[in-house]
């Protein structure tokens, strides 16, 4: 899937924005769902920052990794 400038995937923006109902939809679309921004974020981690508590819940059943580290070797 295409990404922004930023390589965010519309997953990233949908788990970020709290679209659970699209995220779905893309998760079923095959859609990766550790996919990494240019800077190494990952959906769940774009869901946890912006406190979408039901977005973060469904990444983690649809086997998001939790050990996942961004570019500055965060773990969320």
């Amino acid at each position: 899937m295409a990404g922004d400038q930023f390589c965010w995937s519309p997953l990233h923006h949908a788990a970020h924005g709290g679209h659970l109902n699209l995220m779905r939809l893309l998760v079923e679309a095959e859609a990766p769902v550790d996919a990494p921004t240019l800077h190494g974020a990952t959906p769940l981690m774009r869901a946890i920052e912006s406190s979408q508590a039901a977005c973060v819940d469904f990444l983690l059943r649809a086997g998001a990794m939790v050990t996942a580290e961004n570019k500055r070797g965060l773990l969320f």
